[in-house]
């Protein structure tokens, strides 16, 4: 009889490991966690506009066409350019 492993999700992790997960993420890599799920978009706080520029900035934001704008009420903003 075949037993099944309980899944992992970040959500299993204790606090404080969370926490210091958290804090090595860069701009990019906190809008990619509080896309993750709603416990980390409620617990993450929003980028503020010098960070959205910072990831805009970025490696990834270069490969992948992103700009930052101040439309932050709705979603974080940053979005993907696209060309016309």
């Amino acid at each position: 009889m075949e037993t099944e492993t309980p899944s992992f999700t970040p959500l299993n992790l204790p606090g404080e490991i969370q926490n210091k997960i958290v804090g090595e993420v860069g701009p990019f890599g906190f809008l990619l966690l509080r896309a993750t799920c709603r416990h980390f978009r409620n617990t993450v706080p929003p980028l503020d506009m010098g960070e959205l520029l910072e990831a805009e900035c970025s490696d990834t934001g270069h490969e992948q066409d992103l700009y930052a704008c101040c439309l932050v009420f709705v979603f974080d903003a940053l979005r993907i350019l696209r060309t016309r």
